[in-house]
């Protein structure tokens, strides 16, 4: 996963500055709330590629509400579901590194499963606790930064204006 910063990706046109409302914040955290449970229903049904997969959703549901919570939107396009990953990097700092590295690998294991590439059903298992916990870690954070008060979108950078002649 690349390190890019806000402000790169905002470069690149993978986010923009924009509000995201409270009601928009909080319908993708009962989704992702949804895709855990979802996760767990197939994991108990030994469809361990959909689990992971729903984990994953979860995770990149919760890593949209990081960055509506920090006054950006993600942009649609190839490569979106990275640039997500890469903001909710970007926003929570390097510490979370290992757990998004873990989340963006579930997302190879979800597309290899969408895809129908999947062929590695033990590596599936001890990839599944370990990505549910991960979805659910971010999910809880997301929660907690968005019922902060929302905050204006950041301004945009000011460029130095320039000087009246005397």
């Amino acid at each position: 996963m690349l390190r890019r910063s806000l402000e790169q990706l905002e470069h690149a046109e993978a986010i923009e500055r924009r509000r995201v409302d409270a009601a928009v914040r909080e319908r993708l955290l009962a989704e992702a709330h949804t895709a855990l449970e979802i996760a767990d229903l197939a994991a108990g049904r030994g469809l361990l590629d959909r689990a992971v997969g729903e984990a994953y959703e979860a995770a990149l549901r919760a890593s949209i509400v990081l960055l509506a919570s920090a006054g950006y939107r993600l942009r649609k396009g190839q490569g979106h579901h990275l640039a997500a990953l890469e903001a909710a990097l970007a926003i929570l700092g390097p510490d979370w590194e290992p757990l998004l590295s873990r989340v963006d690998d579930a997302r190879a294991v979800r597309n290899a499963g969408l895809y129908g590439t999947l062929d590695a059903a033990p590596a599936v298992e001890s990839h599944f606790e370990r990505v549910r916990d991960d979805a659910a870690r971010m999910l809880a954070e997301a929660e907690r930064r968005s019922r902060r008060p929302a905050s204006a979108p950041p301004p945009a950078p000011s460029r130095p204006r320039p000087r009246a002649r005397r």
